[in-house]
């Protein structure tokens, strides 16, 4: 099913996205607001007209696998979820992508009050799915100065979609000064847990950024995010010996940018 040296075959699949092509290009934009603090900044990107539906191109592809993705988080989770953490075993695998566009499709089917959290400290990825998003302070922000989250939550035009941008372009943080604010990391789930319904964290890599560790202790659940043919079996199994050794299970694995070389006809004949 997988190639020899990749993710290994029997692995725990939460779903299978292959409709996206995988990355972060060509991803819509859309605007955010301020919903506390000094300003009531409105970003670019402005909502549809009333009763005209959101229409984000790789949502829309996506929404299939999405499902997936939730519906087996929900059966792992005895139907009560109410955080996610994605993480990939290493850079560019698409977990950001894969974890804003199940915010975006959790707010969007199911109207659940749904905060996205860029976790990718030092380098956000927020920016690339909502308009300037990256010039607000954020999770770093947090981190290093003790900023109120209330000043820092953006709500998006999207309804029922809040983003808690990175910030770590304007205020770089090491891994150690994260991870010794354990209290700091609990008061941020606490947080999103008493003001939204589900919150879907998107990280660093786990074997890049210990830090995650963390953060992944407090999550309901953590997934893994693969790109198919380019996430390497060893590098899949280190981050997942990472979490299992600090007490933290990988709940499944999430295979991105699936492609099939031999034609689904093919296939079908082959049943």
């Amino acid at each position: 099913m997988f190639k020899k040296d990749k993710v290994k075959e029997g692995d725990k699949l939460l779903g299978i996205i292959k409709e996206n092509g995988g990355g972060d290009k060509g991803a819509s934009a859309a605007g955010v607001t301020l919903i506390a603090g000094p300003d009531k900044a409105v970003l670019e990107g402005d909502p549809p007209p009333p009763g005209e539906p959101f229409n984000f191109p790789n949502l829309s592809r996506m929404k299939r696998s999405l499902d997936n993705v939730w519906s087996n988080s929900l059966l792992k989770q005895g139907g009560d979820v109410r955080s996610l953490l994605f993480c990939g075993p290493a850079p560019n695998q698409g977990s950001s992508h894969v974890a804003v566009h199940l915010a975006m499709f959790l707010a969007t089917e199911f109207n659940i009050k749904t905060l996205f959290v860029d976790a990718v400290l030092n380098k956000g990825k927020s920016r690339r799915y909502f308009s300037n998003a990256g010039a607000f302070p954020g999770l770093a922000a947090y981190f290093s100065k003790g900023t109120p989250l209330d000043g820092l939550v953006l709500e998006s035009t999207v309804p029922s979609l809040y983003v808690l941008p990175s910030g770590g372009e304007n205020a770089p943080l090491s891994a150690g000064a994260v991870i010794a604010k354990r209290h700091t990391q609990q008061a941020l789930v606490d947080y999103c847990h008493e003001n939204f319904d589900v919150t879907i964290f998107g990280c660093n890599p786990v074997v890049s950024a210990p830090w995650v560790v963390g953060l992944a202790r407090l999550a309901d659940q953590v997934i893994l995010v693969c790109r198919y043919a380019s996430a390497r079996r060893e590098v899949c199994q280190l981050s997942i010996e990472k979490f299992q050794d600090n007490g933290v299970e990988v709940g499944g694995v999430v295979l991105n940018d699936r492609k099939f070389p031999v034609p689904m006809k093919i296939y079908n004949l082959l049943k």
